[in-house]
């Protein structure tokens, strides 16, 4: 079996994280991480915080602080955030490693020798004041931004403004660039973009290669980064080429891999077009079985407060609550989304706490009654769950998320019909009690992707964590320890 690998996209210094991220990339990554590990793939999740570029520039310039300083202080910053929510990366680097400069210096040379690198005049922008640099989103003065809070870059480009000082005053500049001749690999692209799964992400990477591939302009001036190794001048390699490549630095690249990445559906274009030609023809990876899950934005102006600042999030509410909406409320696509505290007030009490929970305390409370100390022998096949698995598995390999947590709510609907349909509150045999503590303990492994902490209130055997559906064979005999935890509503 190949090991799976799970990225998340970086976070890059120095944007502010927010909810609106957590929902599009970090918990549904990490919900399909844990997932996978419950039905028994050899999944790895990474990440790293991306260090480089012209933003991080302009804080070294305007700061007391050190660039290691300013690098840690984000770079821990992200970390605290990942953890407030329960997302557990098993390996979260940085761009700024000796690995990713290495890699990124080696791929480069080796597309280039390969004719993939050509060198041509490119127009560069710069302040007269404060001698930046500007890339197009930090020259534009009307800056209007959409509901979901991203820059509109169809500014007026002979309107312009330093996005770093504020002055008018902005030079062009001709300057020979080196390109990425992305049309050349377009066989290799449109091989990949014929394999996606996810029919949005396959949709959009097929418009742009009908489109017509660009050549990309992959050179930067003054900017902290990697140098790019043949060229005299002092130019450096655009951060999105070397984050690309760093992916391949946190994990074992000797083994034969397939990739899995989440992220949000404003950068599909670098995920769907670029990387694949670098994997190809930079790292000679011949065999690439590469996926995109890609989401769409939170609307802020129609988001409550209380549900966009992580923290402020975590101090009201529990982080598995915030976890089961997220992935409860954003679907599968890249429609943009929502959060309002009165619905996922309402999702977390009607759903969370009442249907789902009330069927665990259900289960909880019969095994109580009859006096269940001992998981009992059962002979009869748990049906519903033989039938749920298949379903459940297809949503989960296709970063299905959201179809993956409806299964899982359908089951158990299921599980509840068959208790009232065989009457198993009343006089249960003590095979119907074993079959009750399979579906209890099903559920339990089912929900801990979406709900790692708050699943454990129901966890009455003893000594089995429930962290993989291969244990539900080891249940039988496994002391029972009663408790009357439960998972509190929320005040409406």
């Amino acid at each position: 079996m190949k090991k799976i690998i799970t990225t998340a996209a970086y976070p890059f210094i120095p944007a502010e994280l927010n909810m609106a991220h957590m929902a599009s990339t970090y918990i549904p990554a990490d919900v399909y991480h844990r997932f996978m590990k419950l039905l028994g793939y050899n999944s790895v999740f990474v990440s790293a915080t991306d260090v480089h570029g012209v933003a991080v520039k302009n804080i070294l310039k305007n700061n007391d602080m050190d660039l290691e300083e300013i690098i840690c202080t984000f770079h821990e910053k992200y970390k605290k955030l990942f953890s407030c929510l329960n997302v557990k990366f098993d390996t979260y680097s940085r761009t700024d490693t000796r690995d990713v400069e290495e890699l990124v210096r080696q791929s480069l040379i080796k597309i280039k020798e390969k004719g993939y690198i050509i060198k041509k005049e490119s127009s560069n922008y710069y302040c007269k004041q404060c001698s930046e640099y500007l890339p197009k989103r930090f020259r534009i003065k009307t800056q209007e931004f959409t509901q979901t809070n991203k820059m509109k870059l169809s500014g007026n480009q002979e309107d312009m403004c330093c996005f770093f000082c504020g002055n008018t005053e902005i030079a062009e500049q001709k300057i020979d660039h080196w390109f990425l001749d992305i049309p050349k690999g377009k066989e290799i692209i449109s091989e990949i973009v014929t394999k996606q799964t996810n029919k949005n992400v396959k949709t959009y990477l097929e418009s742009v290669i009908n489109l017509g591939l660009k050549e990309w302009d992959f050179t930067r001036e003054d900017y902290i980064g990697i140098r790019i190794p043949f060229e005299e001048k002092e130019q450096y390699i655009y951060l999105w080429y070397e984050s690309l490549i760093a992916y391949m630095t946190l994990f074992d690249r000797e083994e034969d891999v397939e990739l899995r990445h989440f992220m949000g559906k404003n950068i599909i274009y670098y995920h769907g077009i670029i990387w694949p030609l670098l994997l190809r023809e930079g790292l000679n990876i011949k065999n690439m079985d590469m996926h995109i899950c890609a989401k769409g934005f939170m609307n802020i102006t129609k988001s409550d407060s209380v549900l966009i600042d992580i923290e402020k999030a975590v101090q009201k509410f529990d982080k598995d609550y915030l976890r089961f909406y997220i992935i409860y409320r954003t679907q599968d696509t890249i429609d943009d989304f929502s959060f309002t505290e009165n619905h996922f007030k309402q999702i977390i009490n009607k759903v969370l706490c009442r249907q789902l929970g009330g069927f665990l305390n259900r289960c909880r409370s019969i095994l109580m009654k009859n006096k269940v100390e001992n998981v009992p022998k059962w002979n009869k096949e748990d049906e519903l769950l033989t039938d749920s698995k298949p379903l459940l598995e297809v949503a989960i390999l296709n970063m299905n998320v959201n179809n993956a947590l409806m299964l899982v709510i359908e089951y158990i609907k299921k599980c509840g019909k068959y208790i009232q349909l065989h009457t198993i509150y009343k006089s249960p045999s003590k095979e119907q009690l074993g079959l009750l503590c399979h579906m209890m303990a099903s559920v339990i492994i089912l929900l801990k992707p979406f709900i790692p902490d708050v699943i454990n209130n129901y966890n009455i055997f003893n000594n089995i964590e429930l962290k993989s559906l291969d244990q539900l064979e080891f249940l039988e005999g496994e002391k029972v320890i009663y408790n009357n935890l439960i998972w509190e509503m929320l005040d409406e």
